[in-house]
């Protein structure tokens, strides 16, 4: 049987029962329909995690008992941000989902020239997306949560501490390389991924003296959503933690 996790955003230690707060309450007893005694795993995104049980349910509280702790965190050994542009929220979403699951340690939302959404109210959207991610460790197994980064102009980007800089532009299936030909072993990559309109000009022009390698994803423009999953997907593959496979 499956054993459901929880992210609190709390400290945790084995002296003191967990209080979880009146919505994160309500989605032990209401969605994940968790009954007192029920086995959980307890982790707060600060490394590893805690084993326990469900010691009392009211109506818009939840105690949790912690029984041990397990330093077991499914880090990817390769640090990995993700520049990734400002899309429609459904598919903003199911990047960052998705990312979180293959493992990054960062996630830079863009504000692009091309950008097409309203880009207002971005410190609730922050808030929303770090729950997509918090949502997105419960379900794969991580204890450590990518961060979201406060949104930046693409061309106000600061990455340079990075050992490799990738970009994804649909030229560059003419004009870019494959990861195959890259002989550099980094231990930081960043990933840029561009809007739907693609990154413009200007913004090439600022990757280049950035010093962001331009990548070959194949003939067919993928959506920002796909071109997230596919290139952290090849980056992993080939340096990080899913080289083994």
């Amino acid at each position: 049987m499956r054993i459901s996790r929880i992210y609190v955003d709390q400290s945790l230690d084995l002296a003191h029962p967990v209080q979880l707060d009146s919505d994160r309450a309500h989605y032990v007893s209401h969605v994940l329909r968790l009954k007192t005694g029920a086995p959980l795993i307890v982790f707060n995104g600060l490394g590893g995690e805690y084993a326990g049980h469900i010691e009392k349910i009211s109506r818009a509280k939840v105690t949790i008992q912690l029984e041990n702790f397990t330093h077991l965190n499914k880090n990817s050994k390769l640090n990995i941000e993700i520049g990734l542009a400002l899309i429609k929220r459904d598919a903003m979403d199911y990047a960052i989902q998705k990312a979180t699951e293959l493992g990054v340690t960062s996630i830079q939302p863009l504000n692009c020239d091309n950008t097409s959404i309203p880009t207002r109210n971005l410190e609730k959207k922050m808030r929303h997306w770090q729950q997509v991610a918090n949502s997105a460790c419960e379900q794969c197994g991580s204890n450590s949560i990518p961060t979201i980064k406060p949104a930046v102009r693409f061309t106000d980007w600061h990455c340079s501490n990075f050992d490799l800089r990738l970009i994804a532009i649909p030229e560059a299936h003419a004009l870019g390389v494959d990861l195959s030909q890259l002989k550099l072993i980094p231990s930081q990559v960043v990933v840029a991924i561009g809007p739907e309109g693609g990154f413009s000009t200007t913004e090439i022009e600022r990757a280049q003296e950035m010093q962001f390698t331009a990548i070959n994803l194949g003939p067919r423009i993928l959506r920002t959503e796909t071109a997230t999953i596919a290139l952290t997907t090849l980056v992993q593959a080939k340096w990080g933690d899913l080289s083994n496979f």
